[in-house]
């Protein structure tokens, strides 16, 4: 009996007890309150500590409940991560970090008193199937979900859902939800009448305020970006809908949570859905990780709660062992880790290789190849397709579908320190090319004259050229105006002239020694006395992220080792 009891009071410690939670916020922060399943999701104001630190005892509370910090009561002031992109619900840590609010509040602010009449509108196309109204303070629309909208009318040939408040005493707080667990964020100190867009129907989403001049037609084609928000550790992101024939087409990653991918030709009407793979094995999910999400139709900025089939997205650093048959030329592994791409593997003797990557997942899927092509990809013993993999410590290759010819000794990567002369006036230099993916590279500026850069795991072969600005309207041009063929690396590189010079030359000058750089747990701490460019590099010589500090901010990071700006710097 005496261990049934302590298993229990372990249980009960486990599922509940008092947590602190402390969390610094940007400089400039009035207020910070906490919302989660500890407290179900109320706004509670935290204890001032200084102008950037507060902190909170919350009794019966426990590290798996999920959370978020505002800097005002109500979501609109939500915080965002360091680029203004929605973040997922945190679990408990014993110290947070918020990079950037949606707005920050202002305690004495005396919000507006309405006059008269006030309307909501909510336009149609991107409402729920079935649209329900909440509001509180200067309304009541019943207990939740609240009442449900079905009066419509015709603006500039849009037709938008409405509910009219008649003459409230106090701006209205609203709510708008499907009734089974899908709402937008709390529409907080509404006093007149207002257009909305909802962007979602899944989970908690935003909604955008609308001018009713905007007259979107849904079925209309035209060129959308689509952004999404996903869990972090998300290993990769697919869209697949009915602009693309529901197949999956891989997304642009902006940092660990945000993805990207602007399609031409399609409609906001088109219905679509998120995967964290190239299957539908790992489609998006509700938070639970059970409940099926419907279809999409256009977000301008979407969430992701949680993926099926994927227990864990925590990425990490793994090496890629495999044994091959005797009489192999080469081995190169190709999957999700590499966007399905060819890459070529170390030997280490006549049937081993390896290959390490950073920030790849357990989950990620491969298949090895003996040459660049899929003709030679791995088969099992009698010579029929396999799965694909995934990670195992030590792989076997049993059979190759066909054997490559032996390639030619590969170049090894290094560390090389790119060096150019450039004509007096240069307002700025970048470098782009096959170690850049052909994007705009910003170099250090020595003097005037000279521009430095050193990237890592490069090879002497790759091919590049200079600019003076991000565009190739300001490309490198020869004496005489001609076009430059592409370069291979040389210790001095001179350029005689620009094609043209950007007339902004804001770029030119943005360095600043008195700075301070460290890593925090999971975040770059930055403070500058003026405007920095700051590029982030990782280990492999991939460039992380651009950006221009001023004064004290916090950028999101993996754990792992960076170099900012020359400076090496360890996110933990």
């Amino acid at each position: 009996m005496r261990k049934i009891l302590l298993f229990f009071s372990a249980m009960l410690a486990l599922t509940a007890s008092a947590l602190t939670y402390n969390v610094t916020v940007p400089a400039g922060t009035n207020a910070c309150y906490i919302a989660g399943e500890m407290n179900s999701w109320s706004h509670q104001e935290m204890t001032k500590v200084d102008d950037t630190h507060y902190t909170i005892d919350i009794a019966e509370a426990n590290e798996g409940q999920g959370y978020k910090y505002c800097s005002g009561p109500g979501w609109d002031y939500v915080e965002k991560d360091a680029n203004g992109g929605e973040i997922g619900n945190r679990v408990y840590s014993a110290n947070d970090v918020v990079a950037k609010w949606n707005k920050v509040y202002e305690p004495n602010t005396v919000v507006e008193k309405p006059e008269g009449d006030i309307t909501v509108y909510l336009e149609k196309e991107t409402a729920y199937a079935t649209t329900y109204l909440y509001a509180w303070e200067g309304a009541n629309l019943g207990d939740w979900p609240g009442m449900v909208m079905t009066q419509t009318e015709t603006v500039n040939d849009v037709v938008y859902l409405k509910h009219t408040f008649t003459a409230p005493e106090k701006a209205v707080n609203i709510i708008f939800n499907d009734g089974n667990g899908n709402q937008t964020y709390d529409i907080t100190g509404v006093t007149k009448t207002t257009f909305y867009r909802l962007n979602g129907t899944s989970g908690k989403v935003d909604v955008t305020e609308i001018n009713p001049g905007e007259v979107v037609n849904p079925t209309e084609p035209e060129t959308l970006t689509y952004n999404v928000t996903v869990p972090a550790g998300t290993p990769a992101c697919y869209i697949a809908g009915e602009m693309n024939g529901w197949s999956f087409t891989a997304m642009t990653k902006v940092d660990d949570t945000h993805y990207t991918l602007t399609l031409d030709n399609v409609t906001r009407s088109m219905k679509y859905k998120y995967t964290a793979s190239a299957s539908w094995d790992n489609v998006e999910m509700k938070a639970d990780g059970i409940t099926d999400v419907q279809d999409r139709t256009y977000g301008e900025n979407d969430i992701v709660e949680a993926w099926k089939g994927l227990s864990s997205y925590e990425t990490e650093t793994l090496t890629y062992n495999v044994t091959v048959p005797a009489g192999t030329p080469a081995c190169y592994i190709a999957g999700e880790m590499n966007g399905w791409t060819f890459t070529a593997m170390t030997k280490v003797d006549d049937t081993h290789y390896t290959l390490t990557f950073n920030e790849v997942a357990r989950g990620m899927k491969y298949k090895y190849t003996c040459g660049d092509k899929w003709d030679y990809v791995e088969v099992d013993a009698q010579g029929n397709d396999i799965q694909d993999r995934t990670y195992n410590e030590n792989d076997v290759v049993a059979n190759w579908k066909a054997i490559a010819e032996a390639p030619e000794e590969p170049e090894v990567p290094e560390t090389l320190v790119y060096n150019v002369t450039v004509p007096e006036g240069t307002p700025a230099c970048y470098i782009a090319g096959d170690m850049t993916a052909w994007t705009f590279i910003p170099m250090q500026k020595v003097d005037d004259t000279h521009y430095t850069l050193t990237l890592m795991s490069v090879t002497k072969s790759q091919q590049y050229k200079y600019t003076c600005g991000t565009s190739w309207d300001y490309v490198e041009v020869q004496a005489d105006g001609n076009d430059v063929g592409n370069r291979t690396w040389s210790e001095s590189d001179v350029v005689a002239a620009w094609k043209s010079i950007p007339e902004d030359d804001s770029v030119e000058g943005i360095n600043n020694n008195d700075m301070k750089l460290y890593g925090i747990n999971g975040a770059l701490y930055i403070s500058t006395t003026e405007a920095t460019q700051l590029n982030i590099y990782n280990t492999q010589g991939m460039l992380v992220k651009t950006i221009v500090a001023d004064g004290e901010m916090y950028i999101t990071l993996a754990r792992g080792l960076y170099i900012v700006n020359n400076t090496k710097v360890v996110v933990y």
